[in-house]
């Protein structure tokens, strides 16, 4: 019995949104991140919570990523974070 493979089905709505992405780029080329993108087209108060969603998690996910490049490169910590 043959199965669909995963990565297409998951990969298909990706390949879309970004494509519609790179097609709202070039219409309505703007200063600033997609969440300027929000704010135009759904609601100011969604772009600005993106916005901080979008800030927490790379502020979550940064320790990760130095502790990471700490141990795969053999750099001491304490020249990462001076």
């Amino acid at each position: 019995m043959l199965q669909p493979p995963r990565e297409d089905i998951l990969t298909i709505p990706r390949y879309l949104m970004m494509q519609a992405l790179a097609e709202m780029s070039v219409m309505y080329p703007i200063n600033g991140a997609f969440t300027m993108y929000i704010c135009r087209f759904i609601d100011p108060s969604w772009g600005f919570a993106c916005g901080w969603q979008y800030g927490i998690a790379w502020l979550t996910v940064l320790p990760f990523e130095i502790s990471a490049a700490c141990n795969v490169r053999a750099i001491p910590a304490y020249a990462y974070l001076s």
